[in-house]
């Protein structure tokens, strides 16, 4: 049975926002190097090769957000008061 309060959970670990953002963009980032090294290192089977061009430019498309997301020009604008 499942407890009805979340403070019952008082032993799980809480992310802040930004800790959760950085933990995400790091799985993201290894995930992404991890399938480009798979596809430049092992030889994969002619049958599962469209699936790892389609990882590819998934986590490419991922990971770029995430680069536009911590690097973008947003935090050159001033603060709106």
């Amino acid at each position: 049975m499942l407890p009805s309060s979340p403070s019952s959970y008082s032993g799980r670990m809480k992310l802040s926002k930004p800790a959760a953002r950085l933990l995400i963009a790091l799985l993201l980032a290894l995930a992404f190097i991890g399938v480009l090294l798979a596809l430049t290192f092992l030889e994969i089977p002619a049958r599962n090769h469209d699936i790892y061009v389609g990882m590819v430019g998934f986590l490419g498309g991922a990971f770029l957000t995430m680069v536009a997301f911590y690097f973008g020009s947003s935090d050159d604008k001033p603060e709106a008061a």
